[in-house]
């Protein structure tokens, strides 16, 4: 995967490389539709630079338009040609945005103890993080957070700092432990002692640390064999999924630990609903559509608007008292 980076060091040399702010959303969601085909998330036939595949206005864009984070072309490049380096990885996104070339890239402009929105792109300010609230760990909402450095001492009680980027609480065993580097390319990991964001550990214990390989050829587009692995849902290359008549009537509802992969052999079909058709898991929407209380819709709703079946469009979220509103005016 190196699309972008080796002509990007020719342009530095001359002229600096940068993604102005107006081509970002274009640019990077292109590049993330293709990172995901090469890795059969996404079918080869879905065309990347058609608008509605990637966000048109994606919460990044968002949050500067709510004066949340800086823009930096510059950082912003490099933040993109991560994506030529990045091996096959789940939560892409987030865990792109977790690295520092993203953080400065879209640098956070909140202060110690502001509320804040959960997302992607983190809105506070530097060595603080936007963390969950004591007990909510499934709230949208959270408070912007100092994060402990290098050696620094956490606990594994609820109400510890986390610790920051490139770091991971090692506790030994105990319930206070200090934050240490994580192990990088090549070095051994574990699940107590997890790889840098944008790599994966081989095995839970006893691993090393690398960028993983797109599965082989022939798996995952419609057509083809599901995508499986022990314990994990069968996948396809979207829009495609995994036909559930074909895997779902043997599977217990806890699969044993020795089960091993769910769904081998069985076919990607293709089950996209149309707009004004029923939607669910195993029938995803058209392009441009929603899956709204099972139905699919074209966003239409606008700020101040109802949500209800309409959707809010590109850039806005369904609010508590079910209104579109700015994604991160919600927790404010």
């Amino acid at each position: 995967m190196k699309r972008l980076s080796t002509v990007c060091v020719l342009v530095v040399a001359a002229t600096g490389c940068t993604v102005h702010q107006d081509d970002w959303a274009r640019e990077f969601g292109v590049a993330l539709c293709k990172h995901e085909q090469e890795c059969h998330k996404v079918s080869t036939a879905v065309d990347c630079t058609r608008p509605g595949f990637w966000a048109v206005w994606p919460e990044e864009l968002e949050a500067i338009r709510e004066g949340l984070v800086t823009y930096s072309a510059a950082d912003a490049r490099r933040c993109a040609d991560l994506l030529s380096k990045v091996g096959c990885i789940d939560d892409l996104k987030a865990r792109l945005f977790s690295s520092v070339e993203c953080r400065v890239a879209f640098a956070g402009q909140l202060g110690e103890g502001a509320p804040c929105t959960r997302a992607a792109v983190d809105v506070c300010g530097r060595d603080l993080r936007c963390s969950h609230p004591a007990g909510q760990f499934s709230s949208l909402c959270g408070t912007c957070t100092a994060v402990a450095k290098v050696d620094e001492e956490v606990t594994n009680s609820r109400g510890s700092k986390e610790c920051g980027v490139g770091l991971y609480p090692d506790f030994d065993g105990g319930i206070t432990g200090r934050c240490r580097p994580r192990p990088s390319l090549g070095q051994s990991c574990s699940s107590s002692r997890p790889c840098l964001e944008l790599l994966e550990c081989s095995h839970i214990e006893g691993g090393i640390c690398g960028r993983p390989a797109a599965p082989a050829a022939g798996r995952g587009e419609i057509g083809e064999t599901c995508l499986t692995a022990p314990h994990l849902r069968p996948q396809c290359a979207w829009p495609a999924t995994c036909d559930e008549a074909c895997w779902g009537p043997t599977v217990p509802a806890i699969p044993s630990a020795d089960a091993g992969p769910i769904g081998e052999g069985c076919p990607c079909v293709d089950r996209t609903a149309r707009v004004g058709e029923a939607c669910s898991v195993d029938s995803p929407c058209e392009l441009d559509a929603r899956c709204v209380e099972g139905v699919c819709v074209f966003p239409s709703a606008r700020e101040g608007e109802p949500c209800g079946q309409a959707a809010c469009i590109a850039g806005l979220a369904c609010g508590y008292d079910f209104v579109c509103e700015p994604s991160f005016s919600l927790c404010r």
